[in-house]
């Protein structure tokens, strides 16, 4: 059996509300319409926190915000988490990233990203 490819989209700060396929009639989001439309769609998905460092964590690693121990912004995520994306590399995926992982904080913070699987 092969791998399934599996693309990852995580816009930043972007509400369920704020999407076409999701009934917004003022917005126009084709591309998110048709990625949702042909893939798989959460519906019932929840932020575990409204500040974008301890919710990437959580997201990222699977656990609480307070559990990676970053829960606040402009803190780096420790080196010994265990990324999502780190463990779909060990599983033989090739991973990319396009725009910021945001992991770490500081002024250099892309600069200082861990072992977190991507490739490119």
């Amino acid at each position: 059996m092969t791998q399934p490819n599996i693309l990852w989209v995580c816009t930043d700060s972007q509400r369920y509300d704020t999407l076409g396929c999701m009934g917004n009639p003022y917005v126009r989001t084709p591309h998110l319409d048709r990625l949702a439309g042909d893939g798989v769609l959460f519906t019932r998905s929840y932020c575990q926190n409204p500040l974008c460092m301890p919710s990437r964590a959580s997201f990222m690693t699977g656990r609480y915000p307070r559990t990676t121990r970053a829960r606040r912004n402009g803190q780096s995520l420790p080196r010994d988490e265990v990324l999502v994306s780190r463990s779909f590399a060990e599983a033989g995926y090739l991973c990319g990233m396009v725009g910021r992982l945001h992991a770490s904080g500081g002024p250099h913070a892309e600069r200082r990203r861990g072992d977190d699987g991507y490739e490119y």
